[in-house]
């Protein structure tokens, strides 16, 4: 058997830029990591001593040396020659590859030589370098002595189920933008939990002590850092930026945090859920965690979203292991040199049952006068027809979640309040029967709580999904690429045995990407890309309800993924 060979030849120029300093640094070995959901780090090793061309000419490194300050902002400029692949050369040009900042420097010396590090973060950090309430304060000070919250009552009451809230968001001037469920179903994200965060950055809610004014002064003005940092992350569609200082234009690689609509959700009553639970969230919360603690750590996980780091921006997107669509960019056997994978399942599953609760406008549970076949705090489940053995797994619902309407009827109208007759009582309505449904699409209890129940067995079954492919990860290393960003949903070639025919464990897989690692050595002359997956499946896998998902249990749309440099999509053209 001949086969051919393809070699593929390339150079790269690596320079760091620093603030301040107008000469650029010769790296001679770079390597940054980037994880779905994390901030991006990297580090720089700079060639020291004399140039090898003429053993005369001294590395500029040693004249600024006491220059690399902590914090000070910096950028890795790259700049490749030849082919990335073959008849496919690199993009002609300049390219920034890490923007962040100096996080700190060091010195290693070994037998082959000697080098001097600088460490970097990514601008993500700047959302996390003081609480939510003002980059001023670390989240552990004690708030209700040195820094009490400035608040001041958006609304006299509560939320638009009427029951007064103590101590929430609601309760300060900024929380305008959880206030219309209409800008939640359309985007969460762009149009609701983003201009809250933008709203907080740019007021001064805190009050100095004066006994800490002592020592730090009194000046807490808008944090301009978190402002440029948060209008980085995209959150707009095209032709709908308000031009404020904290918008994005959104790419096409990614879409709108929109509520699923349909005979499989209920997004009046979801997002009247959302809004309730977001007015109550409290203002110690905010003011004991970061921003991007508050993102990562509250928002994402309840609301199933993740967050994408770009080099020069940032997505927020709809995210769920085991999607079945993928993105367009295929990680080909000539692709990468090695590959592990990695299988196991540490208990065997026969269903997901989610615990819960479903209420009505009326305070009475969905359940009254109307018993169904699922218990008291059982409200949805996924379990498979061809599985008759393994655990029965209960899980909770988002809190939010359990917060959702299933009665179809409401005390305001059957008692004629709504009308502002007021004179009938809920069992004497003085409108007719269609006239008493409390939600606005004219649903049913009946109709209401199948919805309800579809969207917990939606939750069920991502969480049955998310089990059974725990244990299924990976990683692979390969040639240098730009084309995958974490959070992507890729197709891996299988390499075969050259001299077995029909080789069997040369198989398809589909994964999720989530964490992507580079490194260029100029000394070993090599530059990859790494790659971690989770949610490792076959083919036959993911067309398997068991272990694989249609669509996302929330929203109407999804993410396939998207470049880290949008330069460098390479083949397939463009994914959008």
């Amino acid at each position: 058997m001949t086969t051919t060979t393809t070699v593929v030849r390339s150079q790269f120029s690596v320079e760091l830029a620093i603030e301040g300093i107008t000469d650029r640094f010769q790296i001679s070995m770079f390597q940054s990591n980037w994880g779905l959901n994390e901030i991006p780090q990297a580090t720089c090793a700079l060639a020291i001593g004399r140039e090898a061309s003429d053993g005369l000419t001294v590395a500029n490194v040693h004249s600024y040396i006491d220059k690399f300050k902590v914090m000070t902002k910096a950028t890795v400029h790259f700049t490749p020659y030849g082919d990335w692949d073959d008849g496919e050369p690199w993009p002609a040009g300049e390219q920034v590859i890490f923007e962040g900042r100096v996080t700190g420097t060091g010195f290693q010396k070994t037998s082959g030589g000697a080098q001097f590090v600088v460490n970097l973060i990514h601008w993500l950090s700047d959302l996390d370098f003081g609480s939510a309430l003002t980059t001023r304060s670390h989240p552990t000070n004690p708030a209700q002595y040195t820094f009490p919250a400035i608040v001041s009552p958006l609304v006299s009451g509560g939320t638009n189920t009427g029951v007064p809230i103590s101590g929430g968001i609601a309760q300060t001037s900024e929380a305008g933008a959880l206030s219309d469920p209409t800008n939640i179903k359309k985007d969460l994200w762009g149009k609701t939990i983003k201009p809250l965060l933008c709203a907080l950055a740019l007021e001064e809610n805190v009050e100095i002590s004066a006994d800490l004014a002592q020592c730090v002064g009194d000046d807490v003005e808008a944090s301009e850092v978190v402002l440029a940092a948060l209008k980085r992350i995209e959150s707009s569609a095209a032709g709908d930026v308000d031009n404020t200082d904290c918008d994005l234009e959104r790419s096409c690689y990614t879409e709108p945090l929109s509520l699923l609509l349909g005979n499989a959700g209920a997004p009046e009553s979801v997002a009247e859920a959302i809004v309730d639970a977001l007015m109550r969230d409290t203002i110690e919360s905010f003011n004991n965690t970061t921003m991007w603690g508050k993102i990562i750590g509250s928002y994402a996980k309840s609301f199933a979203f993740a967050v994408v780091p770009q080099v020069t921006k940032c997505l927020v997107v709809p995210f769920t292991g085991g999607l079945r669509k993928t993105y367009c960019k295929k990680i080909a056997a000539t692709d990468y040199v090695s590959i592990s994978l990695s299988g196991k399942l540490s208990r065997p599953l026969r269903a997901i049952v989610i615990n819960g609760s479903t209420g009505s406008d009326t305070g009475l549970g969905a359940n009254a006068g109307n018993p169904r076949e699922f218990g008291g705090g059982i409200v949805g489940c996924f379990a498979p027809e061809d599985l008759t053995e393994g655990m029965i797994l209960f899980e909770n619902a988002p809190r939010w979640l359990s917060g959702v309407p299933s009665g179809g009827h409401s005390s305001a109208r059957s008692t004629g309040l709504a009308s502002g007759a007021g004179t009938s009582s809920a069992t004497t309505p003085a409108e007719d029967d269609s006239e008493l449904v409390s939600n606005k699409e004219g649903k049913t209890q009946e109709e209401l709580y199948r919805d309800v129940t579809s969207m917990y067995n939606g939750w069920a079954h991502t969480a049955f999904v998310a089990r059974q492919l725990a244990g299924r990860t990976g990683s692979l290393h390969g040639k240098l690429r730009f084309d995958i960003a974490p959070g992507s949903s890729v197709v891996i070639d299988g390499s075969s045995e050259r001299f077995i025919e029909g080789d069997q464990t040369a198989r398809q897989l589909y994964a999720t990407v989530v964490r992507v690692s580079f490194r260029l050595d100029a000394e070993s002359h090599t530059a990859g890309t790494g790659f971690n997956f989770a949610y490792c499946r076959t083919k036959a896998e993911n067309e398997d309800d068991k272990t694989s998902l249609e669509k996302h249990p929330l929203y109407e749309t999804s993410f396939l993924g998207a470049p880290l440099i949008d330069a460098y999509q390479f083949k397939n053209g463009d994914c959008c």
